[in-house]
């Protein structure tokens, strides 16, 4: 419930029903097996095994990676991942971070970047530790934005970029041509925004989506 109050404030009435009413709309089409957009669609196709469960912590999960043995999982999830779970890959877990650490750790990386006037956005990509966004850097990459381009729309450019750069990063690890670097002690972190905040980006004719 909360998420989705701080989604409403963030995008608006108008923005927030369209995005729910796109959001059911794709829901009800992999119901019906109506849409091969979905993960578990993708993984079907490739003979890819799909495990779906609440949480990367659950000792589903754990069972399922103690078992598989893996040498790297990349991973995109909201939530911090125990130690436990972090144990299980050979070499460690890789998350993607739309910002260039250490500057903005933490939500709404593009939201905060935008309201604080910066020029340069991007992405990194590194391995994780018990604390958010704080592990060895591996990866980043400056994008390209255009004045006025929204929240949402410099997301899509981010997620389109980071998939190809993350072949590329997968093949330079199993060479060894890339060494993780730790990131320096200086940066910042960021909380959800505030209604003060929030209002404060639309005031600056900002938009998010």
């Amino acid at each position: 419930i909360k998420l989705a109050f701080d989604q409403y404030q963030l995008m608006g009435l108008l923005g927030f029903i369209l995005k729910v009413s796109s959001f059911l709309f794709k829901k009800t089409l992999l119901a019906l097996n109506l849409s091969n957009q979905s993960i578990k669609a993708l993984a079907n196709q490739n003979n890819i095994p799909y495990l779906n469960v609440k949480s990367v912590n659950d000792q589903k999960s754990i069972s399922m990676l103690k078992k598989l043995k893996p040498d790297i999982v990349i991973t995109q999830v909201p939530e911090k991942i125990n130690k436990d779970v972090l144990k299980t890959a050979k070499f460690g877990f890789i998350n993607k971070h739309a910002s260039l650490l250490p500057n903005y750790k933490g939500v709404q990386p593009v939201f905060w970047a935008l309201l604080n006037n910066e020029e340069e956005l991007g992405y990194s990509f590194h391995f994780m530790d018990s604390e958010f966004d704080e592990g060895r850097l591996l990866f980043q990459k400056k994008i390209n934005i255009n004045k006025g381009m929204s929240v949402e729309k410099i997301y899509e450019e981010i997620f389109k970029s980071s998939g190809i750069s993350l072949v590329d990063l997968i093949t330079n690890l199993e060479s060894k041509k890339i060494k993780p670097i730790k990131q320096q002690k200086k940066g910042s972190y960021f909380s959800n925004p505030t209604k003060k905040d929030i209002a404060k980006f639309k005031n600056k004719k900002l938009r998010y989506i």
